[in-house]
Parts: structure tokens; sequence; C-alpha cells
């Protein structure tokens, strides 16, 4: 299924790649058009180059590009700077106030207008965004490595000293949850500056939007409230793996041998994501409304999903699909329909959540 993932702009990542397995294309924007001097990655021409994942590039930088390629390089040296006022997602001021001193050192920002200067400080909390990211993902995985069973073989190897195996176990817990704290905190700059790019194309042909934490997902419901068209309604969750920490090459594989193993059950589970999102007499007290409804796609794909990826060796996480009644995700943003081979029109939104939720 052709999805939109919001408001990652980096998606080449461990926990990101199992996303793939429902949808592709996945549509994501990029900060920086791809051009001379960018440094070629295994990883985003494998997923290029087989249609898994589909970049977007709003505005393009053009002849500035290389510009703003060493204003990141120069944000990288600063690092130290950057997070407390990017924690400090409600002082919106303060952050407009260092990205613009930024901009300001930049001789490219010299004689820009007001729009092309509020567009390099979109992409710059964006970029600002992917390297703490790309920090806490690199810890996340080592914490991956340091999983509760480890810590209770440890544990009876130590004998007396086990306490020190559960103080071990207690910080390890307290780490994760601070990664998941900072996530949500910059999230409202982070989905301002996405959105901001967004409106600078035309809307990616996407049936489904995914919020890549629930944090995301936030800023859609509580937009949709102030619609009054009642609440979202969750329809269907699916299961996926955690994380793939193998190589490129090597998960490209397992994806595309994934999808082939379960194009009957993508066939069905599109078939009834249509039937709900396109019937405009939607009712959301009837069971019908519901998934699954009279099909078991759901059950299959999660014995094929065992069967591929253990859960012993690749954890799990879910995808849970949101309904917005009366209410389309590009309307509900003041955007443009996006061009559909679709016949009818959607006349409600689906919006997913990759994360527990």
């Amino acid at each position: 299924m052709d999805t939109l993932i919001f408001p990652d702009t980096d998606i080449f990542k461990a926990r990101i790649y199992p996303l793939l397995l429902f949808s592709s294309p996945l549509h994501f924007l990029q900060i920086v058009e791809a051009g001379s001097g960018t440094k070629k990655h295994e990883e985003p021409s494998l997923f290029l180059e087989r249609g898994l994942c589909c970049p977007h590039s709003p505005t393009p930088l053009k002849d500035k590009r290389k510009e703003f390629l060493k204003l990141i390089e120069t944000v990288k040296e600063r690092l130290g700077q950057l997070p407390d006022v990017l924690k400090s997602n409600t002082d919106k001021e303060a952050t407009s106030e260092f990205l613009s001193l930024l901009l300001q050192e930049n001789t490219a920002a010299q004689g820009m207008d007001k729009t092309e200067f509020e567009l390099w400080q979109a992409r710059l909390i964006l970029a600002i965004a992917e390297i703490l990211d790309n920090e806490r993902e690199d810890l996340h995985e080592q914490l991956l490595a340091f999983s509760e069973d480890e810590a209770a073989a440890l544990h009876d190897l130590q004998g007396e000293n086990g306490s020190k195996v559960d103080n071990l176990l207690g910080s390890v817990k307290k780490v994760k949850n601070q990664l998941e704290n900072h996530q949500a905190k910059d999230s409202t700059l982070r989905f301002d500056a996405w959105f901001r790019l967004l409106r600078n194309q035309a809307t990616p042909p996407a049936k489904l939007w995914v919020a890549s934490s629930r944090a995301g997902a936030e800023h859609i419901f509580e937009r949709y409230k102030t619609t009054g068209k009642g609440n979202v309604v969750p329809i269907l969750q699916l299961a996926l793996p955690g994380y793939f920490l193998e190589s490129a090459k090597y998960i490209v594989e397992q994806i595309e041998a994934f999808q082939k193993a379960t194009r009957t059950i993508h066939q069905g589970l599109n078939a009834d994501f249509d039937r709900i999102t396109m019937n405009p007499q939607y009712d959301q007290d009837s069971i019908s409304s519901l998934l699954p409804y009279k099909t078991d796609w759901a059950a299959h794909w999660e014995a094929l999903l065992y069967e591929f990826f253990p859960t012993s060796s690749y954890g799990r996480n879910t995808l849970t699909f949101y309904l917005l009644p009366h209410q389309s995700i590009t309307s509900l943003l003041s955007l443009p329909e996006p061009d559909r081979s679709a016949t009818e029109p959607m006349h409600h939104g689906l919006l997913g959540i990759l994360g527990n939720s």
C-alpha cells in the first residue's frame, strides 16, 4: 500500500525497515535532494533501486544545495548547543532565534526573502532532528543487545551479586524511557517543520499516512478533534518485527520474499481498507465498520510473520490503523488531494501509528 511516513526524513533505520513489509512504496520527504557530492550509501541506494521507498524533495535547493550541506556540517560541529534548544519545544521564539543566527552566519542566506528563509529554518530543524535521531538509534541498537533474558542469565551466574544486575537492568530501562520522552518533546517543532516542507510540493499519492510514533500522530488527532466530526476509530492492528539489524542486502531480500509470500494477504487487506475508507455511509457503531470483518487476513499475516521473523530474533512492534470518519487527512491539513489510480475518492482518512499504542 502506498504510504507516507511522517515526520521522519531519514527512514533508513533499524526500526523503520519492518514497516516496508506492509507499506510499499514508502513515500518520505528529503531535506536535501540527491546530487553531486552526495555520499553513496549502500542502504538508501538498494531500497530506492528496488522501489521500496520513494523520496520527495520539496522546493529543491539547486545551486544552494552545497551551501546547505555545509550548514549541516556546522550544525554537527555545534551539536552540544542543540539538544537543549530542541527539547524546549514550547519556546519557539528561542529556537527561531538560534536557527536565525546559524543562517545569518551562512553566505547562502544573504538576500533570501521571508518564504525561503522559513524553508531553510524548517530544513535545519529536520536536519537537527535527524542528527539527534541517529544518536538515539545508535544507543537503542546497543540497548537491544542487552535483553532482559540476558540479564536474567547474568543474574544466575552472579549469585549474591545479582542486585548489581538488577540495578544495571533498571538503568537500561531508564535510558529507554528517556529516549522515548526526548522523541515526544521535539515532536511539535519537528512536525511543524515537516509540514512546512510538505506544503511546498504536490501531496504524495498515499492512501495511508503513518506516524513514526504516537507523539507524531497526536498532531493529526488534535486537528481532527477541532472538526467536530467525532472520534478517531481504531480499526485494526498488525504485528511487525521490532527491528532489522542485518545488512541492507539481506533486509531487502527478506522484505521482498515476505511481500511475495503475502501478496494475497496484501490484496485482501487493501480491499478491506478500501471498503471502509471509500464508503460515504460509514457507521462506526456497526461491526462491519471494523476490521477484520468476515475475513481472516490479519490472522494469516500473523502466522507468516512468525514463520519469517521469529519474535526471539526480531522482537515485536505494532502498526495500528485508525480511521478519521468523514475527513481525509489531506483535507484536514488543507492540502490538495493527490492523484490516485482509484476511481472512488477516500471519504475517510486512514492513519497508522508505528509503535506500541
